[in-house]
């Protein structure tokens, strides 16, 4: 038996590119995650939210590490574990991605992507066999 979640088609027009715009780079130190689902790391947290609330609008939720574990998507996190999650978590909707051209080209090749919260992304289909 084998399982796996689903994914979906990212068209050109709704990505997002923090390589191409400078806006999305400002103040982050270091990027991480998937282009649906983005970590960021900042020393400038309120700066960076606000700037990728205003670039990306309702294409995503943009939060405080505090807002994203508060909504208990990740479940109980231990403090010490706190850290590995971005200062800045960045939920895209629809069919929306943040790529990064330059510095993931392989990643920003793909059409299907998966990593966010809808339907298709999150269920995991079972099929059985018998014989």
């Amino acid at each position: 038996m084998t399982a796996d979640h689903g994914q979906l088609t990212v068209p050109p027009d709704c990505r997002f590119d923090l390589d191409v715009d400078p806006r999305l780079r400002a103040g982050v130190d270091l990027v991480a995650g998937e282009p649906r689902v983005r970590y960021l790391y900042t020393a400038n947290v309120s700066d960076v939210v606000a700037v990728w609330r205003g670039v990306l609008g309702d294409a995503a939720v943009v939060m405080t590490r505090d807002e994203a574990v508060a909504t208990g998507w990740y479940g109980d996190v231990p403090p010490a574990h706190l850290e590995r999650i971005g200062d800045v978590v960045v939920i895209c909707r629809d069919r929306y991605a943040i790529m990064a051209s330059q510095t993931e080209r392989h990643e920003s090749a793909l059409i299907g992507m998966h990593g966010s919260l809808t339907a298709v992304e999150m269920e995991v289909p079972l099929i059985t066999l018998r014989w």
